[in-house]
């Protein structure tokens, strides 16, 4: 169900940054045109126009080919991304915002730092980029050590069925962890997908 392979989609795996240094020890190629390139554009149509189940295979597959770069990835699912939590982390690195948050701390007071200052990176992008306006919202919860996308989580319109999903995608894979409890989760080696329902948060 997916249309390419990795070799097609090398935009994709490029090494994420991390206070201003690269975290994946692969030589570094500028390519900052990407965005204009056959194959995100390609990508990005897939992730628009695609059924719900088709966008599902489509990520599992990428998480299957390698660890893609998060701001990419999240490019993909709409023309903008936010960090919700840990935005100083992602700039400046772990330790520069650990420093921050006691320096702001000592002059403000212990638990006025807030959430950006925490030891954890959230990426949100909303609204999604979606001809069926099926999802809400997508949030990346992101490794802080390698910046690699732990957790992928699809919040969904609360209309869908997400049984139906469930048994949609059991037609194409059966060597992955499908479970379905309030939300539907999908394991692999790599990465969890999560497809849960927006009015559930």
């Amino acid at each position: 169900m997916h249309i390419n392979d990795k070799s097609k989609r090398e935009f994709l795996y490029k090494p994420s940054y991390f206070a201003g240094m690269i975290v994946d020890d692969e030589p570094l190629t500028f390519d900052s045109f990407y965005a204009i390139s056959d194959e995100f554009i390609s990508l990005k149509q897939t992730f628009y126009r695609s059924t719900l189940c088709e966008l599902i295979c489509e990520l599992i597959h990428i998480f299957k080919m390698g660890s893609p770069n998060y701001s990419r990835l999240a490019t993909l699912f709409g023309d903008s991304y936010d960090y919700t939590h840990g935005g100083l982390i992602a700039v400046y690195g772990l330790k520069e915002a650990k420093a921050r948050k006691e320096e702001f701390e000592t002059q403000h007071g212990l638990g006025k730092a807030g959430m950006d200052y925490g030891n954890k990176i959230i990426v949100s992008v909303e609204p999604v980029d979606r001809m069926f306006e099926d999802i809400i919202k997508i949030e990346m919860d992101i490794d802080i050590e390698t910046l690699k996308v732990d957790f992928l989580y699809l919040y969904v319109n609360g209309s869908l069925d997400l049984i139906k999903v469930k048994n949609d995608l059991e037609q194409y894979y059966h060597n992955i962890v499908i479970l379905k409890e309030e939300s539907l989760t999908i394991s692999n080696e790599s990465c969890q997908i999560i497809i849960t329902n927006s009015n559930l948060n």
